[in-house]
């Protein structure tokens, strides 16, 4: 709330965020809670750790 109370003061036109995979509906639920709508939007990452260091950082 105060992050979109914030956005409003400062005229930002729109807020987006970010969730990964793991509990995206629970989060998504949550968003739509307060009016956030699912984007088209496509992110891109890029890796720059390990193999090993990427498969840590996924659990």
């Amino acid at each position: 709330e105060y992050a979109i109370s914030f956005a409003r003061q400062k005229d930002f036109l729109r807020i987006t965020l970010l969730t990964d995979r793991l509990n995206t509906e629970e989060s998504v639920r949550f968003f739509e809670r307060y009016s956030f709508q699912r984007s088209e939007m496509v992110p891109m990452r890029l890796w720059l750790g390990s193999a090993a260091e990427w498969r840590a950082a996924r659990r």
